[in-house]
């Protein structure tokens, strides 16, 4: 390695740094280094506590339960890991490539160099800082043996985050494309999301076993109290959970023992043991893997900057004799009792929205929380079949406003995912109410999406009556209406630019952010009045004659009316509105501040 061409990247590489720093400003300057202090605060005492729970905690434990925390650590660590990955899929490399092929400079210089600036993360440093203690402290407490878990821990790590660069480089190749771009974030994101979900079914699971496991308990203890028997001995269940312990620690054991990234917990376990072999073959075989990740990683990163080997000629297509057949445009649709203006522009959001990854992302996101997390609950309690009728109601109505509130981000600021987009608008000559009405249009379809489907589920299991079910639709009509005419408000006050493939915002001014953590905080109040139904149908079934359900039905039903009254009153006046701060909006979500 040449180390003065090494100290030429470090210098270009610090150069870069502080000139970031001062185009952010003091207060980016200033940030940044406390974001670096509170890095190496909490290094640090992640590392002290767990060379303290090494040393006192971890004493006397079996070698099982020692086997178990390290699997808890390496579970952290590629958890950061992912999350790292996730992070970094939005930024390049540190010194990219592309801008040293001309120099007579060695690339693996700068592709260590790079995969060293990687490692410079909170998941990599608050891990390894981690992995070093607990091995510090279990040397102290349970003998010298423990100081093969050192660098079977720093070849973890190796092997680990050679593997993730890699992972990283190969989503990064394929996303030139921005399009392909644009979906790879959001699949990843939606995939981190859902495997960090996953690990609560394993402890819902156990714990509906474990209510099986008492009930069945209880009532053997009930008939042996009913007739006793003649050794009256009593009942069974520590003998039982010994043996659920030790097949639990026979499993997890060939698991760690057959799996290379739990080779650590196994070595770890041997050590405390009092095996030393398990720990050197795992750090000799998680060493391999690394390397053979970080050359892979590099290997596509040539291959990747070699425009020859990357750019595939494209063969000409000769023209097909048969005649193509020609698409209907959406925007030439038509809409029942909507001018044909407002259906135009409400098919073309609508077409725009479903093809944007963030909005896919956040329809997933919306489906995910309305759908599975009350179907966890339900599962958990047991309570899906024992709902009481005066419940099921407002349950139901519960279900439409939260599966509504996912949806608050793309409501409340419909402008900023327009982007340069926007300037169509606002050349068009349609009146600006009938704007509103149209984006309003245009997520109806996706809010209906959201809300409906996990409407179903809740009607097959808590067996909705055809009442409830149908005052429920008519309560989704009245809250999307208010949903509305709350985020055309928000919209035309407080837009700002949404960055492409994600609902990330841009930077922001301090009265946009307010006025987010305002509507987000008063949404429950705005849409309180859609309990109300619910609410006189259980008053009128306590403490009258009318039927609770007949009741919910009828004021579902005028509340809808009342409320499209109020929408439509409230059309022409946010129009106006929206048309004298069209430059304002423009100028909010057309300029880049990244």
């Amino acid at each position: 390695m040449n180390w003065e061409q090494f100290r030429a990247i470090l210098w270009l590489r610090w150069r870069l740094t502080r000139n970031q720093l001062k185009r952010g400003g003091a207060l980016g300057a200033v940030i940044g280094a406390l974001a670096g202090v509170a890095l190496v605060v909490f290094a640090v005492v992640a590392g002290v506590g767990a060379t303290l729970a090494g040393a006192l905690a971890m004493k006397d434990v079996s070698a099982a339960i020692v086997m178990y925390v390290w699997d808890g650590v390496v579970f952290v660590v590629l958890f950061f890991s992912f999350l790292g990955v996730l992070t970094e899929l939005q930024r390049s490399e540190s010194i990219d490539l592309a801008r040293l092929l001309h120099l007579p400079i060695s690339l693996q210089q700068v592709f260590v160099f790079n995969y060293l600036v990687s490692l410079v993360s909170l998941g990599t440093v608050l891990g390894l800082a981690v992995l070093l203690g607990l091995a510090t402290g279990l040397t102290i407490s349970r003998g010298p043996q423990f100081l093969l878990a050192i660098p079977l821990g720093v070849t973890f790590v190796f092997m680990v985050t050679a593997w993730f660069y890699y992972l990283r480089g190969w989503l990064l190749s394929l996303m030139v494309n921005p399009r392909r771009r644009r979906n790879i974030i959001m699949g990843v994101t939606l995939a981190f999301i859902l495997v960090t979900q996953l690990p609560q079914l394993i402890p819902l699971a156990l714990q509906r076993k474990a209510r099986a496991e008492r009930a069945a308990r209880r009532a053997a203890q009930k008939q042996r109290a009913d007739a006793p028997t003649r050794d009256n001995q009593p009942p069974g269940a520590p003998v039982d959970k010994v043996e659920q312990q030790q097949q639990v620690e026979v499993i997890a054991t060939q698991v760690n023992a057959w799996v290379p990234l739990l080779w650590l917990p196994n070595g770890a376990r041997g050590l405390a043991g009092r095996e030393v072999l398990p720990a050197l073959w795992g750090g000799l075989g998680m060493f391999a893997l690394g390397w053979l990740g970080l050359s892979r990683a590099y290997r596509a990163t040539v291959r990747f900057y070699r425009v020859d080997e990357r750019v595939k000629p494209v063969m000409a297509k000769t023209s097909s004799p048969k005649s193509a057949k020609s698409s209907r445009n959406w925007v030439e649709l038509r809409l029942p009792w909507v001018p044909e203006d407002v259906a135009a522009l409400a098919l073309a959001q609508f077409r725009s929205m479903i093809r944007a990854p963030e909005v896919r992302m956040m329809l997933a996101m919306g489906l995910f929380v309305a759908i599975f997390l009350p179907a966890l609950i339900l599962w958990r309690s047991g309570a899906a079949l024992h709902i009481p009728d005066p419940v099921k109601p407002f349950i139901a109505t519960g279900v439409v406003v939260m599966a509504l509130f996912t949806m608050l981000q793309l409501m409340c600021n419909q402008f900023g995912s327009d982007r340069d987009g926007f300037r169509g608008l606002v050349l068009l000559p349609t009146p600006r109410e009938r704007l509103l009405f149209g984006k309003n249009l245009a997520v109806l379809p996706l809010a209906a999406a959201i809300a409906f489907v996990p409407l179903a589920a809740m009607s097959v299991l808590a067996k909705l009556s055809v009442f409830v079910l149908l005052a429920t639709v008519l309560q989704f009509g009245a809250a999307f209406l208010l949903f509305c005419m709350v985020g055309n408000l928000s919209s035309i006050l407080v837009p700002y630019r949404v960055a492409a493939g994600s609902l990330k915002p841009t930077k922001q001014s301090w009265q946009a952010v307010l006025m987010m953590m305002a509507v987000h905080m008063l949404f429950p109040l705005a849409v309180a009045p859609i309990a109300i139904p619910p609410f006189l149908g259980w008053v009128a079934e306590r403490f009258g004659s009318l039927p609770a359900t007949l009741v919910n039905f009828c004021a579902s039903l005028v509340m809808v009316v009342i409320l499209a009254f109020l929408y439509a009153q409230t059309l022409r006046p946010l129009g106006r509105l929206f048309q004298r701060r069209e430059t304002t909006i423009l100028r909010a979500v057309t300029e880049v501040m990244e």
